[in-house]
């Protein structure tokens, strides 16, 4: 084999070689001289810093006199840092110490740093007590800087000289063998490839050229392979399509994920795949393949070989041919199936309820719309319930928000199962649910499925191995009777729900024009109420609890009235304490009574002629709310009154909604030492064993049982039953409502020890605020 010339290049760069050398020589020298005045820079710095350290170390052995420690001090200073001599001086300039290395033969004097040694101690300011004189030796740092120059020069020429080995190692890896590998590969390669290698034999540039094009004809082949990798194995849909629509060319990977094989799909139509497409959406895409105009975006519902399909969206363009004419359709197809999905997801999200899968309120409302529209345009009556859970807050609080969403989901589908298949039901944010009656014909038949709506929850509710009964209230709103505007039907169906609560939950109330006063009333007491708590105005009348054996006051019922914000007028209780309740401002309330309370106490002392008690009324809100008791304990310890006397009312709402938090809570404010008393006994729903758990000491029997005593025999039966259960429980009895002389002694009579109280003893009043004023006793 001829071995191949040197090129132009390469002669070039062989006749530079020397001059790099030269160069290279040259700015080593000149770096080193600079680093040479680099290093005595260096070491100058170094001696005037190792001059001051020593200074600040041999103040204080100096100020003290210690020869033996700035001996110790100066010969370290010998040993490590290349000194000739220390010497110490005193503030006079008299030698107090001097310590020399032995002279070598030749040496000469160098450098002389002179520092103050200064002394300070924490009760002295600083001092100057002498000075140090060092001599540094200037042969060491001579050497140390021609030994660095030396290195370093040693250190480039063998850089040189690798960097010339390593040149010749180069060309005769990088030059001459490849040239050798590529002029045999050529006289060895082939023609009648697609891609024709090049035979010429040139021992010059020329042959490097014609090894580039043969190495450019290989790299050509090399990547025709790895494109069709890439279309067989890229995760798209890809594939190729002819004026009539069919395949003409399919990726293995659209293979798989549709689950055709390329047998199948080669040759035949593109919409066989899609026979759900729309006629126009078809026709189009048809005609775009033989215009050979692009398609974009165009959705397709394509069918897998399994018999599953996808949501895909179809794009191509045109692929011409070398004379200009249109070729293929080349075709990419995008899955958006999870896309579609998503997209059903969060629309249902956005208008379904996800714990009862009933529409929300806002789909609620657009049905509701729609179906008024309806109702408008063919004269038709629509009926829209307002259905409301009775005590469902029982059971979240009692068995948990998960047990609170079966409980709904069970509700909702019998709710469902009752109604008819134009009506719907929708679930209107928390335990309420609203009803939308289409074409109701009649009152009749209104009233008939909603009495179905409360059959349906006869049954009780199974939930977490426990049998829960559950009732609703519901109001019932007509259009076009009751109004003509989803959102006003909606007020007026609220509106009568509460007023079927009212009259005792689980029953249905249909609306009247009357109730809209009703509502505007409470509104109105809403406002005023709000405006009380805000700006306090409220006050405490107080009314005698008498003991009937010797008609002597024993206490008083502390009262709240509410002072009309407009008018100044006192407002009685009645009008607003369950208005407190449902808006939730009765805590607030309460917490003001008690306090009002407890301050009275404490300026009547017993023997002061005061009341011995007084009680005040404490609502179940107050009872839920965390820290009540603390409350008690605090303002009672505060007034330095005893507990005894203060009585805490309690209706029997207070201990059903809640059980074992209130039976808690209630021995708590026992333990504080307060009584308790259960007002308005015999109204509610208590069993007499929830009676027994009860830490009472006093039943107050309910006004509207002494009101027919002693007319009726009925009413003094049960007050006498009462008396009885009283006596065997060991409680105090107290009669609410005693307005005249016989009630009072069919009691004293009766009951033995009770007390009585009613207008017959006092009416409420206000205490006075000072002990020289005589107490009302009636």
């Amino acid at each position: 084999m001829t071995r191949p010339r040197l090129s132009l290049r390469t002669k070039m760069l062989i006749a530079a070689l020397p001059v790099i050398v030269v160069l290279t020589l040259a700015t080593t020298m000149l770096i080193n001289r600079r680093h040479a005045a680099a290093m005595a820079s260096e070491s100058a710095r170094n001696q005037a810093e190792t001059a001051s350290l020593y200074a600040d170390l041999a103040a204080e052995p100096f100020w003290k006199l210690d020869r033996t420690a700035l001996g110790i001090l100066s010969r370290r200073m010998l040993e490590l840092t290349g000194v000739d001599e220390v010497e110490v001086l005193d503030e006079r300039d008299r030698s107090f110490l001097a310590v020399r290395r032995p002279q070598r033969p030749g040496a000469a004097g160098g450098t002389v740093l002179t520092r103050d040694l200064v002394y300070a101690s924490p009760v002295t300011p600083s001092k100057r007590i002498g000075r140090i004189r060092i001599t540094f030796d200037a042969e060491d740092a001579a050497r140390d800087s021609w030994s660095s120059i030396a290195w370093e020069f040693g250190l480039v020429m063998f850089t040189m000289l690798a960097m010339l080995l390593l040149a010749a190692v180069l060309y005769q890896r990088l030059i001459w063998r490849p040239l050798e590998h590529l002029l045999r590969a050529i006289r060895a390669s082939e023609s009648g490839d697609r891609y024709v290698q090049v035979e010429l034999q040139r021992s010059d540039e020329i042959g490097e050229i014609i090894a580039a094009y043969n190495s450019m004809q290989r790299h050509l082949a090399a990547h025709t392979q790895r494109l069709t990798q890439i279309y067989n194995q890229t995760p798209g849909l890809l594939f190729s399509i002819d004026a009539a629509g069919r395949f003409v060319s399919v990726s293995d990977y659209l293979c798989g994920y549709l689950g055709h094989g390329r047998e199948a799909l080669v040759g035949s139509e593109l919409l066989r795949l899609a026979p759900s497409t729309d006629p126009e959406v078809a026709q189009r895409l048809r005609q775009a393949f033989i215009d050979g105009s692009p398609a974009n975006a165009v959705p397709l519902t394509i069918r897998r070989g399994d018999g599953s399909s996808i949501h895909v969206l179809l794009n191509s363009f045109v692929e011409t041919a070398g004379d200009g004419t249109v070729a293929d359709s080349i075709c990419v197809m995008s899955d958006i199936t999870k896309q579609i999905e998503d997209q059903a997801l969060i629309s249902k999200q956005a208008n379904f309820d996800l714990i009862t899968g009933l529409p929300n309120r806002y789909m609620l409302l657009d049905g509701l719309r729609s179906a008024l529209a309806a109702a408008d345009r063919d004269g038709s009556r629509v009926a829209v319930v307002f259905l409301d859970l009775d005590r469902f807050k029982s059971v979240n609080d009692t068995l948990g928000h998960r047990a609170g969403d079966q409980l709904l989901l069970e509700v909702s589908q019998r709710f469902k199962e009752r109604l008819r298949l134009p009506d719907t039901i929708g679930r209107f944010g928390g335990d309420e649910f609203v009803v939308v009656l289409s074409r109701a014909r009649s009152l009749g038949d209104v009233e008939a499925v909603c009495q179905r709506l409360l059959d349906s929850l006869a049954l009780p509710v199974e939930i977490e191995n426990q049998s829960l009964f559950v009732s609703a209230s519901l109001g019932v709103a007509m259009f076009p009777d009751d109004g003509r505007e989803a959102d006003a039907l909606l007020s007026c169906a609220d509106t009568a729900m509460y007023r079927a609560k009212r009259n005792g939950r689980n029953t249905m109330c249909f609306f009247k024009a009357s109730m809209n006063v009703e509502l505007k009333q409470r509104m109105e007491t809403e406002r005023r109420l709000r405006d009380a708590v805000h700006r306090g105005l409220f006050t405490l009348h107080y009314q005698p609890i008498v003991e009937l054996a010797g008609e002597r006051v024993v206490g008083y019922e502390a009262l709240v009235r509410m002072i009309d914000p407009d008018k100044g007028t006192v407002i009685s209780p009645a009008e607003f304490i369950t208005v407190a309740e449902e808006i939730g401002v009765i805590s607030e309330i309460g917490a003001w009574v008690l306090e009002q309370a407890v301050d009275r106490l404490a300026s009547w002392p017993v023997a002061a002629g005061g009341p011995s008690y007084i009680a005040v009324n404490v609502s179940p809100r107050q009872l839920e709310r965390p820290g009540f008791v603390d409350k008690v304990r605090s303002l009672v310890q505060a007034r330095g009154i005893d507990p005894e006397r203060l009585v805490l009312e309690i209706t029997e709402s207070c201990v059903v909604d809640d059980v074992s938090n209130s039976l808690a809570m209630l021995h708590a404010l026992r333990g504080l030492g307060c009584r308790l008393a259960l007002d308005d006994f015999g109204t509610g729903y208590s069993s007499l064993s929830m009676l027994r758990q009860l830490p009472v000491q006093t039943l107050k029997i309910d006004r509207s049982f002494i009101a027919a005593v002693p007319h009726q025999s009925a009413a003094c039966e049960l007050v006498q039953a009462v008396l009885a259960l009283a006596q065997a429980l060991n409680l105090d009895v107290v009669a609410e409502g005693i307005e005249e002389v016989a009630q009072a002694d069919f009691m004293r009579t009766h009951g033995g020890h009770c007390c009585g109280q009613g207008y017959l003893f006092g009416r409420p009043a206000e205490l006075p605020l000072r002990r020289d004023e005589q107490v009302p006793a009636d």
